[in-house]
């Protein structure tokens, strides 16, 4: 849903990369955007009648160029006009890898839980080119870490 689920707390706007808005037009996301605010920024061209159904449904739709997906800089860019300048990306491997590749990302938080998992077809949190050398890794600064419940939060700049 990406909203809030603190008692009394304030929803973000919903920010959802979508390239060629494939979003399910009965996604719990678009039968509450009436309630919290939405924007999807695609960059392929999309069917016209849906985005017209998902402007009915109060969705904001932003076009930017391509970048081997969505422009993250110009959306970044885009978001800054809008005068939203604080954004939380909660992606996967390849939203994650294309941020920090094109250096949008300043402050890295990532969840530890105390459990196992992995293997040759699991997923990867960071996906992309990925880094050859440990030496070549990206480094963070001002690390801290916290437990939360059984997890643990590691946050840290990106040198």
């Amino acid at each position: 849903m990406l909203n809030c689920r603190i008692e009394k707390g304030v929803d973000p706007i919903r920010i959802i990369c979508d390239t060629n808005v494939d979003i399910d037009l009965n996604s719990n996301i678009v039968k509450t955007a009436k309630d919290i605010r939405t924007i999807i920024a695609y960059c392929n061209e999309a069917n016209k009648e849906k985005i017209e159904k998902l402007k009915e449904k109060q969705i904001e739709l932003i076009k930017v160029p391509y970048q081997n997906g969505i422009d993250l800089e110009a959306l970044m860019k885009i978001l800054g006009q809008m005068k939203i300048d604080s954004v939380l990306i909660e992606g996967g491997g390849n939203i994650n890898a294309s941020s920090i590749e094109e250096g949008i990302v300043n402050k890295v938080y990532a969840y530890i839980a105390p459990k196992i998992v992995g293997g040759k077809e699991s997923l990867s949190p960071i996906t992309g080119k990925g880094i050859e050398y440990m030496k070549n890794a990206i480094k963070l600064k001002n690390v801290n870490l916290e437990k939360i419940g059984n997890d643990f939060l590691v946050t840290g700049y990106i040198k």
